[in-house]
């Protein structure tokens, strides 16, 4: 069933987003980036949908930081499950990560980046954009699987 058949959602500034069946449920997701605005304010909404999503995998080379993780309820914290990845390293070697883990998903949201520190004094952090699309492109290069 598509979503035009059910109510749209309206919660403060968020308005008319669509609604999905409540027959869809225990999916898993993969969050990368979850240290992020991006990656953080997705895994909670996920989050809030305990049937619907049944597991959460954050990948990344560190976890989210404790200060982030308190945000969440401790019913939340126990369906999320940190995967130490690097997305510059071997494919093989984050493969193997995943594995060891049991890691399955339904959905990737993928918000991973990295932002090498600017070799121009006193920039900004985007002044050395060739350098910022370069480095992550090779981090999701399909040539390189």
């Amino acid at each position: 069933m598509g979503s035009e058949a059910l109510p749209r959602y309206n919660n403060g500034i968020f308005k008319s987003l669509p609604t999905f069946s409540p027959e869809i449920k225990g999916l898993t997701a993969i969050v990368t980036g979850a240290n992020g605005i991006s990656g953080f304010g997705t895994m909670r909404v996920l989050l809030e949908s305990p049937k619907r999503w049944s597991k959460i995998y954050t990948l990344s080379r560190k976890p989210p930081p404790p200060e982030m993780m308190e945000l969440l309820t401790s019913e939340q914290r126990d369906r999320v499950e940190h995967v130490n990845v690097d997305f510059l390293g071997k494919p093989e070697d984050i493969a193997n990560a995943m594995k060891e883990k049991g890691v399955t998903a339904d959905v990737v949201f993928f918000y991973s980046y990295a932002q090498p520190k600017s070799t121009i004094k006193g920039s900004h952090p985007w002044a050395n954009a060739q350098e910022l699309a370069d480095i992550n492109c090779e981090g999701v290069s399909w040539s390189t699987l």
